[in-house]
């Protein structure tokens, strides 16, 4: 199925305040701290970052209160003036370099090698179907040559098993059909079967591997976003009452992160440029 922006707009116009809100869950929160420890393990202080499918500016706030001159890009024009108005309230603005409304399939406006970070981190690479390997060329076009690129990618098996933990399995909208096609495939039915209500693609590691190599990028990292602490809401709050085992957990759920790439919702990446 070709990739259309118009429907990825759409959907995100929808979610604004959803989309920030995910990371309030119990589980959020998790894959939240997790996330955060990646970004400040590989960005420096005071970074030139581009963030590409930036959404309503959760990272991008993070990344500023580093230090990080962050330039924003979302097909989302509300997502645009969402992350802009959060970090205003944040006092932040003056760390904002850029705000465009655009799609990271084609970002002609920005120059070549002008960023230290550039980062696409959620699932908006999932979305671009048949367009994937031109947005990241993108991506990886704008980065410096000593410079990172950070991203994810929505995980087949990952959000299976978070799904199912999640309740999943009561869903009226998930069909035989429909959870065959994304076992073999990794393609998703719009619907909202497997958390997305738009047409998109759930990658296995091998394949964002490949996808990668493609783009011509030596990879540094490879994880999931949460695995061992997907657990219902009521466990997990439980455990951070415990506040002399939650900080344990939080480090142990780092390693496991980092030794099963497949297990969480996403599967997250660091990379450089290759010789271009």
């Amino acid at each position: 199925m070709s990739y259309d922006p118009q429907v990825v707009r759409d959907l995100y116009d929808a979610c604004v305040e959803k989309e920030w809100e995910r990371f309030d869950s119990p589980l959020g929160r998790v894959q939240l701290t997790q996330i955060q420890r990646f970004l400040a393990r590989h960005v420096c202080p005071k970074s030139k970052v581009l963030d590409a499918a930036s959404g309503p500016g959760r990272f991008a706030m993070f990344l500023a209160k580093m230090g990080c001159e962050v330039t924003l890009v979302d097909i989302s024009e509300k997502m645009i003036a969402e992350a802009q108005r959060r970090l205003g309230e944040a006092d932040l603005s003056d760390r904002i370099a850029g705000a465009h409304c655009s799609d990271i399939v084609n970002m002609g406006f920005l120059p070549d090698k002008s960023f230290d970070v550039v980062l696409c981190l959620g699932g908006a690479l999932c979305y671009l179907r048949d367009q994937v390997q031109t947005a990241l060329g993108e991506l990886v076009r704008v980065c410096k040559p000593d410079g990172l690129l950070l991203g994810s990618v929505m995980s087949r098996i990952g959000t299976l098993r978070t799904r199912l933990v999640y309740g999943w399995a009561r869903s009226t909208n998930v069909d035989a059909e429909a959870l065959g096609i994304l076992l073999r495939t990794g393609d998703v039915p719009p619907g909202g079967a497997f958390f997305t209500e738009q047409p998109a693609h759930f990658f296995r590691k091998d394949e964002l591997l490949r996808l990668l190599d493609g783009a011509a990028v030596d990879v540094v990292e490879v994880r999931s976003t949460n695995a061992l602490l997907t657990l219902s809401p009521e466990r997990i709050l439980a455990l951070q009452s415990e506040s002399s085992i939650w900080p344990m957990l939080e480090d142990i759920e780092a390693e496991v992160c980092l030794s099963a790439a497949e297990l969480g919702s996403h599967i997250l990446f660091a990379s450089r440029p290759g010789k271009r």
